[in-house]
């Protein structure tokens, strides 16, 4: 029988399509809102976040999005210092491991061809490790075990180098190897003469090489095996694991044009990926859009306060404030901020992850 956590919460209806500023109070609902209708325990060591309102506990079709909708708490915990945050990370980490792995191992490469998949997880890991005091040492040697297994069967120098999104090796896409990047020096933070610091400025200079436009700040997309640029429109989730693995390579060297390339990449979003200063909504599609812009949002979000970059500081704020307005009378709130999200139907839990991570990460 599955055990269900009641988090004590005031519900307020008093919304409106008037973007007000966001208060603390306002982001502690806005968490412990999505936490009541998403957030589930299988026992007293292992929880997990519904696929949908009420229904669906995830699967291996839902890994990366299950690993994104834990680093959204842990993005709540990192801000709050709430204790039972803390405690449900290291329960949804061992969802991750034993509900949403296949069959229950663990050993996520063993299974999963999405190298990317396999990098998300490996962050959320890691995160894990350090926001809950570095007490569980699993969480970080399986991050490591899962990184250099990726590592092997990912990285060749097809095209120069780079990661391939999949063991098909199709394409090297800006979704694995700045996620990489990411994972490698949250790893490399955590552990000593390993390697990792090393694997990551090799992954830069590849990937800022081939998947960035220097001149606009936009990150493309993908390269094919033949080292052709993917000509799709460029996604918030692209744009946000750039600036992040910027970020995390200024946090080690404090190199300032690791924050020049976030400036760029922040103000290419700003300026050609929004409908009235508000990211849009045209990443609503498939199984994976929904959720985009919650990573935009944390990486986003950390640079412009290291930066103290006003200008984007604000734009995310307004982002922030306007996705708060547009919440429905349960507080959650859809992948479409610019719109009201409807009370009707089952809102998923990967819909509603991107808006509450402006909510929790905005300044």
């Amino acid at each position: 029988m599955q055990g269900w956590v009641l988090i004590t919460v005031v519900l307020f209806c008093n919304y409106s399509n008037v973007a007000v500023a966001l208060t603390g109070s306002d982001r502690l609902q806005a968490i412990n809102s999505y936490n009541n209708a998403f957030y589930r325990e299988l026992n007293s060591d292992v929880g997990y976040y519904f696929v949908q309102k009420g229904q669906g506990i995830p699967d291996t079709g839902h890994f990366w999005q299950t690993c994104e909708t834990i680093e959204v708490l842990e993005d709540a915990y990192r801000r709050t210092r709430d204790p039972i945050y803390r405690g449900m990370i290291t329960k949804l980490v061992n969802g991750l491991n034993q509900v949403v792995s296949k069959n229950g191992d663990s050993n996520w490469a063993s299974w999963n061809g999405f190298n990317d998949d396999i990098m998300w997880g490996v962050i959320a890991l890691v995160r894990a490790y350090e926001l809950t005091g570095k007490t569980n040492q699993a969480f970080l040697d399986q991050a490591q075990i899962q990184f250099n297994l990726v590592w092997s069967r990912g990285w060749d120098l097809t095209v120069g180098g780079g990661l391939w999104q999949t063991t098909e090796k199709k394409s090297k896409n800006a979704c694995v190897n700045f996620p990489a990047i990411i994972a490698a020096m949250f790893l490399a933070r955590n552990t000593h003469n390993t390697g990792f610091r090393a694997q990551a400025n090799q992954l830069w200079t590849w990937s800022r090489d081939h998947l960035y436009l220097k001149a606009t700040g936009r990150v493309i997309d993908n390269v094919n095996a033949a080292g052709e640029a993917s000509s799709i429109p460029a996604f918030t989730y692209n744009q946000g694991s750039f600036i992040g693995a910027a970020f995390m390579l200024y946090l080690d060297t404090r190199k300032s044009g690791y924050l020049r390339d976030c400036a760029r990449a922040a103000t290419f979003a700003k300026n050609s990926m929004t409908t009235s200063d508000i990211l849009d909504n045209h990443e609503t599609g498939g199984p994976d859009g929904p959720g985009f812009k919650g990573i935009f949002a944390r990486w986003c979000s950390k640079y412009a306060n290291q930066a103290n970059d006003e200008v984007i500081k604000r734009w995310l704020t307004r982002n922030a404030d306007k996705a708060w307005s547009n919440r429905n009378s349960a507080n959650l709130v859809g992948t479409e901020w610019q719109n009201r999200t409807p009370d009707v139907g089952d809102l998923p839990s990967w819909s509603c992850s991107g808006a509450l991570s402006i909510i929790v990460n905005a300044p």
